[in-house]
């Protein structure tokens, strides 16, 4: 079984939460998070992958005054078992 690790940093802000955006082509991550609940940790696992796929990601801090913009994309080559 894969999954994917992601890990990023934050500024020092508390009550910061975060969201989760993932694409199969870049630039598509869409409008929807994948997370079902707010991240508040500086990682998150995605164990929705399939073999010989590729996905994107991005990352959007959320505090009381809205969200931030995306965070850089990361791609994820995901291996044939």
């Amino acid at each position: 079984m894969h999954s994917v690790v992601l890990s990023w940093g934050a500024s020092s802000t508390s009550g910061v939460t975060y969201n989760v955006f993932r694409g199969t082509s870049s630039g598509g991550e869409g409008t929807t998070p994948i997370n079902s609940s707010p991240v508040t940790q500086l990682t998150y696992t995605d164990t929705n992958v399939t073999p010989g796929s590729d996905y994107y990601y991005t990352v959007e801090a959320v505090d009381s005054g809205g969200s931030s913009a995306p965070s850089n994309e990361a791609v994820a080559d995901i291996p044939n078992p």
